[in-house]
């Protein structure tokens, strides 16, 4: 397993599904769940979640949309992958290079 994240699940409706990288089994995301790098995330129909990043910014995954979190560090730089669907993202200041 990689490094856990202090990336929270703030909201979720529906069913968002998690696989952790290195692994081929996909889990069902709930609001306790851990987030770590590498994680892809996975909302299905009629579902969407929301990663809290801190407590001003987050990010929405709209539904059948596909995001993996590639790297996180906050202050310098994070870096998410949207394989498809759609996301909103409410960034504050300050904080380091998004990529998405």
């Amino acid at each position: 397993m990689t490094a856990e994240t202090p990336i929270a699940i703030a909201d979720l409706e529906g069913t968002v599904l998690v696989q952790h990288q290195g692994s081929d089994m996909w889990h069902t995301l709930s609001r306790g769940s851990k987030v770590y790098l590498g994680d892809t995330f996975h909302s299905t129909a009629k579902s969407a979640c929301v990663l809290q990043l801190d407590p001003n910014s987050t990010i929405e995954l709209d539904q059948n949309s596909m995001l993996v979190l590639e790297s996180f560090d906050y202050s310098r730089k994070s870096e998410f992958d949207l394989e498809y669907g759609q996301l909103t993202a409410d960034l504050a200041r300050p904080h380091g290079q998004f990529y998405i």
